[in-house]
């Protein structure tokens, strides 16, 4: 019985090395496949939300068009009436936003506002003068952002 079969020291050791090397690339990848899940996913959100500011912000343009055209017509049709309630008159002819206007001494504020997602709104308020030059531009923004 002295050639009984002998075992050498460390023989599953080498198995196991490879068993944990597989198991720590296995954690790997997965995790990063859900960092890139996570960072497709985050980017597709920050697309919608910019496409939806930019297609808010084309309304809100169009909307400045016509306010400035509506202005632009009482300055040359009505020179003399170029008063809150002309201009209150002109832009409730604008269909679509509401629109309010508010009187300060010599200035008179437009604000309108477009949605752009479920909570939030552009804000647009603009400014005119009732005594404006003749090159002067009829109304100024004064504020153009997110609320």
């Amino acid at each position: 019985m002295k050639n009984s079969l002998k075992l050498v020291k460390g023989t599953g050791v080498a198995a196991l090395v490879v068993v944990f090397t597989f198991l720590i690339a296995s954690t790997l990848t997965v995790l990063s496949f859900y960092s890139i899940h996570t960072d497709y996913m985050l980017t597709q959100k920050a697309e919608e939300s910019i496409k939806a500011y930019y297609a808010a912000d084309q309304v809100a343009k169009k909307y400045l068009a016509l306010i400035e055209a509506q202005l632009e017509s009482i300055y040359l049709g009505e020179h003399m009436n170029y008063t809150k309630e002309n201009i209150t008159k002109a832009l409730n002819r604008i269909e679509g936003i509401e629109i309010t206007i508010l009187d300060e001494t010599d200035r008179i504020e437009i604000e309108y506002e477009i949605p752009v997602q479920e909570n939030q709104f552009l804000k647009v308020v603009l400014e005119t003068k009732e005594v404006l030059a003749a090159q002067e531009r009829k109304c100024e923004i004064r504020k153009w952002a997110i609320d």
